[in-house]
């Protein structure tokens, strides 16, 4: 039997952490994005993004979130990070979903 123990970091994101009409991350978010690995480094933890969506379809939320992962990846490349980068997502679907059913609730 095995435990571990990480502390939880929620990222939450939507449509505005994007530049318009795009699935890359707006200049100021790409910013924060440096923060928020300082604070990852510092010990063990999970990064949970959460992604609230606001009429967006499925495909664009999915590249959406492989962006920041992405970039997170390669931000946590270039630091002297002593631990594993563990990142889980959540989206959140709003009231209308685009090319994809209307339903609200959770998808992992």
């Amino acid at each position: 039997f095995g435990a571990a123990i990480h502390r939880v970091i929620r990222l939450d994101l939507n449509a505005k952490a994007f530049e318009q009409d795009s699935n890359e991350l707006a200049v100021d978010y790409s910013k924060r994005m440096q923060k928020l690995i300082e604070l990852l480094s510092k010990e063990s933890s999970v990064l949970r993004i959460a992604y609230t969506t606001d009429g967006e379809s499925k495909l664009q939320v999915k590249q959406r979130l492989i962006n920041v992962k992405n970039y997170l990846n390669s931000i946590w490349g270039d630091c002297d990070c002593h631990h594993e980068l563990i990142i889980e997502e959540e989206v959140l679907w709003g009231t209308s979903v685009t090319q994809g059913s209307a339903s609200t609730g959770r998808a992992k």
